[in-house]
């Protein structure tokens, strides 16, 4: 987890609880009202791991450009270089 996503399980297990508001929460977290309930949703299904960036894990943010990027600039394979002629 990345320096930001550390506080964001203890906060929102307490907004879970009712230690602390959901505002509170938000406020702590520099998130709106309704980002911190989404949390708390997502928290309650899956842990403290579903609090994790999706990106990361292939959501909506992975299509593939990262590696189409580097096949095309570093291919594996040849083991050799080629000169490309310009036209």
């Amino acid at each position: 987890m990345s320096r930001k996503e550390l506080p964001r399980a203890g906060l929102v297990k307490a907004a879970l609880s009712g230690r602390i508001t959901n505002r509170h929460a938000a406020g702590a977290l520099h998130l709106t009202v309704r980002q911190v309930q989404r949390l708390k949703r997502r928290f309650a299904d899956g842990g403290a791991p579903a609090l994790r960036q999706r990106e990361v894990f292939g959501g909506r943010g992975d299509d593939g450009l990262i590696q189409r990027f580097q096949l095309a600039v570093w291919p594996d394979g040849a083991g050799r270089c080629a000169t490309a002629r310009r036209r």
